[in-house]
């Protein structure tokens, strides 16, 4: 029995003796050194587990980053709109009674004020003297801009927290605005809507977590630009089993949402509305085909066709409205490009393919682009040719739709490139106002081209950017301004007579 009682006694000096030396050692080593490891000691306030939750579930506190910026700036009352991509008419044409320049010095237009933003391609929305932008700014997250239209100031900004590595930029979006409201899509596919005046949220969905929207870090992040029409919110999620979806601005309550049958995803397309036989409609192009969505009366909401006729693995451009009920569509990546006649019969419809140019063999035949949308006028498509095509590659061409693949009339020539040395690709945007092309090359070269459609006339062309890399943001022009965007800057251009 005293035996077991020294060895007891040994035992426990031991385990003083190590509890102390242990208790020594850990006081040496710590602050900074190896501490203690307890469950939940690690993360006492349990900020680690909340966002890595938050990143799982994709839970955001839209509208977390508000900031309004005092700036003593008289608003204009009036002026002129670019409300959502493409402008008021989803055209990408200016109809405002304001003449511009036909000419420049040698330096080009004057140029107004310029901008610093993240990297990324997403064009500007113009509405009452105020400028809308979608913006990424780096250890913060995505953020919707206003600026002041005169100056450039910043008025204020709303946005949430995210982290969106650069993946060849981020942003690619232009915003939609009303009286009322302004809604965004971000690069992940997060959907904000906020006051117009004062940029205080009102609601935020998350595609990817709502409807199963494709991982879009995988494909250049989302292009879609959101549409608004009579107070909601049209959104094309493309995703599990919804492909379009309407939202009231007002409450963020879903309204309807039409199905996705096919399984088809979401492109960097964007949604245009069509009117077929007194019908109105939301023609949309996914990664798999096209689908036209009733867009009001007893059919909103309700697909009224859809067809896979055509269909690219990426596409860019959206449907571009032609008149006796036809839409064209295009692409890069073989898409090439098709004319599509919507038919009514009775209370159904019908797309029948009048052409179609889809595919490696057949898409180097057509006329097509790869990244803005055509603009059609006075019955002629007009855009930068693919740098594939057998016929005007990478110019500005003028194009009869009605054709075979699209009769191309004239091109630009080769005296004008609108791609940087050491590409093959030329990108960039081009809007029309008063009877005025404007088509910008990738490092910031602007032609400008008579809106003609019988010959081609050069009114001239200049270099707006002295280091301009990637211009392609689609641009906006209002009041005589025009907006540029090229990889981290916003830039305004004055193109009135000076």
């Amino acid at each position: 029995m005293k035996r077991y009682v020294i060895v007891i006694c040994a035992v426990t000096v031991s385990f003083l003796a190590a509890a102390a030396v242990l208790h020594w050692w850990m006081g040496l080593a710590s602050p900074g050194g190896v501490g203690l490891s307890v469950p939940g000691m690690d993360d006492p306030e349990g900020r680690k587990a909340a966002d890595a939750l938050r990143r799982k579930l994709q839970l955001f506190n839209y509208g977390e980053l508000e900031e309004v910026i005092p700036y003593p700036v008289a608003m204009q009352s009036e002026s002129g709109r670019w409300p959502r991509f493409r402008g008021a008419g989803f055209d990408g044409i200016n109809s405002q009674d304001v003449a511009l320049a036909d000419s420049f010095p040698p330096e080009g237009p004057r140029e107004v004020w310029r901008l610093e933003l993240g990297a990324g391609y997403a064009g500007a929305a113009i509405f009452d003297g105020k400028v809308y932008v979608m913006d990424h700014i780096e250890k913060q997250g995505d953020v919707l801009r206003c600026f002041d239209f005169d100056s450039g100031a910043e008025l204020w900004r709303t946005g949430y927290k995210i982290r969106v590595p650069n993946n060849h930029g981020i942003t690619r979006t232009t915003p939609a605005v009303t009286d009322e409201h302004v809604v965004t899509i971000g690069p992940m596919g997060q959907v904000m809507c906020v006051e117009r005046e004062t940029g205080r949220t009102l609601w935020g969905m998350s595609l990817s977590r709502e409807y199963g929207t494709r991982d879009l870090s995988s494909c250049w992040y989302a292009g879609q630009c959101p549409l608004i029409d009579d107070g909601k919110a049209i959104i094309a999620p493309a995703g599990t089993n919804v492909m379009m979806i309407a939202v009231s601005c007002e409450t963020g309550k879903v309204l309807w949402e039409a199905p996705n049958r096919n399984g088809w995803r979401m492109s960097h397309s964007s949604i245009v509305p069509v009117t077929v036989g007194g019908t109105k409609m939301y023609v949309y192009c996914s990664i798999g085909g096209i689908t036209a969505v009733g867009a009001e009366g007893e059919l909103e909401g309700k697909v009224l066709w859809e067809t896979d006729e055509w269909t690219s693995s990426v596409v860019m451009p959206s449907p571009v409205v032609l008149e006796d009920n036809r839409i064209f569509v295009t692409s890069g990546y073989d898409g090439g490009s098709a004319l599509i006649e919507i038919v009514k019969d009775g209370s159904s419809f019908k797309p029948v393919i009048v052409y179609n140019f889809n595919g490696r063999r057949k898409a180097r035949d057509c006329f097509s682009t790869y990244q803005h949308t055509p603009i059609y006028y006075k019955g002629h498509l007009f855009g930068i040719q693919l740098n594939s095509a057998r016929e005007r590659k990478m110019e500005f061409v003028c194009v009869d739709p009605a054709a075979e693949g699209g009769r191309i009339i004239w091109g630009s020539g080769q005296d004008t490139v609108f791609t940087s040395p050491r590409k093959n690709e030329a990108w960039g945007p081009y809007i029309l106002a008063d009877e005025k092309f404007y088509v910008m090359g990738d490092t910031g070269l602007m032609a400008m081209f008579a809106a003609r459609t019988d010959e081609c006339r050069k009114l001239g062309e200049w270099q707006l950017f002295e280091d301009g890399h990637e211009v392609w943001g689609p641009m906006a022009i209002v009041d005589g301004r025009l907006f540029v965007r090229d990889y981290t800057r916003l830039v305004c251009f004055d193109l009135r007579e000076q």
